[in-house]
């Protein structure tokens, strides 16, 4: 069985695909996304250089062509800053990170910091999960593989894990996640084995999910 903690649109796409490739899914969001109701096209006029996105949860206007973002330009947020201090001008109009009520690096800010005209517009909010479903409770011990794609979510299964005092049954649970970054924050200790993807995008991380399985 493979446990996807995604929220719960991301988690049915997911679903979808592993159960067409042969694979039991049990899904228990560890967080949900809550849009905002924040009219982006005010945003966009002449002195707008670009949009910067760091997560896959904004819903850009579909009028605007300017975006810098994963993993296009980079495989995560201080990599993206690098990208935009080599090959944006501080002189060519404002740059607009957008992203939800938290962030691992306060793009905006640092840009800032080198002289760019920047600002973070927050679009969505971050609703976490605060109990175990007894669906998964009851599944545990048949859960082979447990699939992350960030570092909140692990962050908030661990501790909900840790608050039911169920950390002993991951020991038999091998971690796939999508990055160096969610591993290291996985409490390495509590899992049979840590996966990382190749790629941080979900095809590269099913790959190694199935090579995981098959192992």
């Amino acid at each position: 069985m493979i446990l996807i903690t995604r929220p719960q649109n991301d988690a049915k796409s997911l679903s979808d695909i592993l159960e067409k490739l042969g694979y039991q899914c049990l899904s228990e969001p560890m967080m949900e996304i809550k849009q905002l109701n924040i009219d982006l096209n005010r945003y966009i006029n002449n002195d707008l250089q670009a949009f910067v996105l760091t997560s896959s949860n904004v819903i850009l206007p579909k009028s605007y062509k300017t975006i810098i973002k994963i993993p296009q330009h980079g495989k995560n947020a201080r990599e993206l800053l690098e990208y935009i201090k080599a090959n944006l001008s501080k002189d060519d109009g404002k740059i607009i990170h957008l992203s939800g009520n938290v962030i691992t690096l306060d793009i905006a800010a640092k840009l800032r910091d080198e002289g760019f005209d920047a600002e973070n517009i927050i679009t969505y909010e971050t609703e976490y999960a605060d109990k175990l479903s007894a669906e998964l409770i009851n599944n545990l011990e048949n859960i082979k593989i447990a699939t992350f794609f960030s570092i909140l979510s692990l962050k908030n299964f661990v501790y909900l894990i840790d608050k039911y005092r169920l950390s002993d049954k991951l020991k038999n649970i091998k971690m796939v996640c999508l990055s160096e970054k969610i591993a290291q924050s996985g409490k390495a200790n509590l899992w049979k084995e840590i996966i990382i993807s190749d790629q941080p995008n979900q095809q590269s991380l099913i790959d190694r999910l199935q090579e995981t399985h098959n192992t």
